[in-house]
């Protein structure tokens, strides 16, 4: 999945969090660090991997393994600085990019892809690096069936948010 993607199903899913549990969805600084939460284990894997450290850009910030203690000492430290709400938002938006990356592979079988999430107890793919970078990728992946879905999300997530701006306007 691609970043526009990950946005998209991290607010969609924060969304359907928010509706289960009856709390406002978030605005301002619990908007933004949902935003950076979507692209977490990316901004964290693929830097790693293009300077050696990792071999694959699905492993360590992608690993259920490392992201759910990870994410609990997260929202102990949340909890001790009286900062509760900001753990929803920051574990919904993580868990919610490996599910993007997750879902396709789950569909269609193809289980021994699927290993990312549990490294290092076994050891991630390691994908060819072709020397294309991420951008050009995308422009190469044209306008296919996985893009618009995409795309589509993010037309939802943007609807979504639009509504619920005018339904519930944030007080300044």
């Amino acid at each position: 999945m691609y970043p526009i993607g990950h946005l998209a199903l991290a607010y969609l899913s924060y969304v359907l969090y928010a509706r289960v549990t009856d709390i406002q969805l978030p605005h301002g600084r619990p908007l933004a660090i949902l935003v950076v939460a979507s692209q977490l284990p990316d901004l964290v894997d693929k830097p790693l991997v293009y300077i050696g450290v990792l071999s694959s850009g699905r492993s360590l910030a992608h690993s259920l393994v490392v992201l759910v203690p990870v994410l609990l000492l997260v929202g102990t430290i949340l909890v001790h600085l009286e900062r509760r709400p900001l753990w929803p938002i920051l574990s919904v938006g993580t868990l919610s990019h490996v599910l993007g990356d997750s879902y396709r592979l789950v569909l269609t079988q193809q289980w021994t892809e699927l290993r990312f999430l549990l490294w290092p107890v076994f050891p991630a793919i390691n994908y060819p690096n072709d020397g294309i970078p991420p951008w050009v990728r995308l422009l190469n992946h044209g306008f296919g069936l996985g893009m618009r879905v995409q795309f589509s999300l993010a037309i939802v997530a943007v609807a979504v948010w639009a509504w619920s701006r005018h339904q519930h306007p944030v007080k300044r």
